[in-house]
């Protein structure tokens, strides 16, 4: 069987586990970090790996001249990505169109624990960014609008209180507010 071939069967299998997982759902419209999270979580009590449920077969690059992710034969990417730490613990679930990141990306840290979720359109940051600390804790959540942060911004402490929240609008910091908390320390 050539490797075009495996491919094609793989995405097919992924195609059809994304489209049972949603079916099958109790959420009226899960979102794409969990359905990530829940692939993961099925490949592991089946003791399988994703890279049997998706096997890597060449790296993509970032090609400075054209602005796009590139195969190593020059053919720009489209498909999901997943990649590894050399533990073989998966780092990244990403998702390309024509090149450009488009989707959302769900970044782990090398425990394996969830370490950023955001979403892109076009290559461009579009919708919510969430950031965790390797032990699970909620330590950044905002908005981006066109690739620029927008609205309320939040950053906490690791046992969940907020540090401080900051207001943007375009991509310009229009207000930053500390914690009652960090207010004191700083008098």
């Amino acid at each position: 069987m050539g490797n075009l071939t495996r491919i094609s069967l793989i995405m097919a299998a992924l195609v059809v586990a994304v489209s049972l997982i949603f079916f099958i759902s109790k959420e009226s419209k899960p979102e794409p970090h969990k359905v990530a999270e829940r692939m993961v979580n099925m490949a592991a009590i089946r003791n399988l790996t994703l890279e049997r449920m998706m096997r890597k077969e060449e790296r993509i690059q970032f090609d400075p001249k054209t602005g796009l992710f590139m195969r190593s034969n020059s053919m720009i990417y489209t498909g999901m990505y997943l990649d590894y730490y050399s533990n073989g613990r998966l780092r990244a679930v990403v998702n390309f169109n024509e090149g450009r990141l488009n989707g959302y990306m769900l970044t782990f840290h090398r425990n394996g624990r969830k370490r950023d979720y955001m979403h892109f359109q076009s290559g461009l940051k579009q919708g919510t960014m969430q950031r965790y600390d390797a032990f699970g804790a909620l330590i950044m959540q905002g908005l981006f609008e066109k690739d620029k942060k927008t609205s309320d911004w939040h950053v906490y402490y690791p046992n969940g209180e907020l540090r401080y929240s900051a207001l943007y609008d375009n991509g310009i910091l229009l207000e930053k507010k500390f914690s009652d908390f960090h207010a004191e320390v700083r008098q």
